[in-house]
């Protein structure tokens, strides 16, 4: 018995609709990989031992951030020539920063399973919620939320909110300025600027670099 299958001339508009998304994805000049989970692991453990206000433990918190949330550079940190110009933080039309700020996060705590009767009780954060004050596409003062990850606690935004207040408080950094900061050697503190990212990448994921989870050069 022969079968004879008959396919439209033209696909369906929704599949016309993914399949023209999937050329323009693909049309896309120098395409980067997105930062994976492996490396993220990788970056943990080598800022671990690091002091918590410095470079790259400021930096691993925003990229945890950011792997959630997808914030686009202007919302997070610096722009490298912007900044060599004004020597502070991006403003809006209402001389707001434009970046995320303490206000922006908003964390909810729950006492922890081995918190005892006859002692303060211990808390983590269970969620937090995070406001976009100015959205390209126009949807602002968004809220979304993120609850905890059992799985992987080091990658909760919660967590990584949470230790960017704190740095602001050791720092004495005031709470209505732009959030993405770190203290350098002889400085009280530094924005952090949209070519660093790409530098401290570059060091820890090249092939000269040491490298034991075989991270490939592409991915950056």
């Amino acid at each position: 018995m022969r079968f004879v299958c008959f396919f439209p001339i033209s696909p369906p508009p929704l599949l016309n609709s993914i399949l023209s998304e999937y050329k323009r994805w693909q049309s896309i000049p120098n395409r980067r990989h997105s930062i994976t989970a492996t490396m993220l692991n990788h970056l943990h453990k080598i800022q671990s031992d690091k002091d918590q206000d410095s470079y790259l433990p400021a930096f691993f918190d925003w990229l945890v951030l950011g792997i959630h949330t997808g914030h686009r550079k202007s919302e997070w940190c610096q722009d490298a020539s912007d900044f060599n110009k004004t020597t502070t933080f991006s403003k809006t039309i209402k001389n707001t920063p434009t970046a995320i700020i303490a206000a922006d996060f908003n964390l909810s705590y729950k006492p922890t399973s081995h918190s005892s009767s006859t002692s303060s009780p211990k808390v983590n954060t269970y969620l937090v919620q995070i406001t976009w004050r100015l959205q390209k596409n126009g949807q602002n003062d968004q809220i979304v939320s993120f609850a905890y990850n059992y799985d992987t606690p080091h990658l909760y935004p919660g967590r990584a909110a949470e230790r960017m207040l704190a740095r602001t408080k050791r720092l004495q950094f005031p709470s209505q300025f732009s959030l993405a900061i770190y203290k350098p050697q002889y400085k009280k503190f530094n924005y952090l600027i949209f070519t660093y990212p790409s530098h401290i990448l570059h060091i820890f994921f090249t092939p000269k670099s040491k490298n034991p989870y075989n991270i490939k050069q592409k991915s950056l």
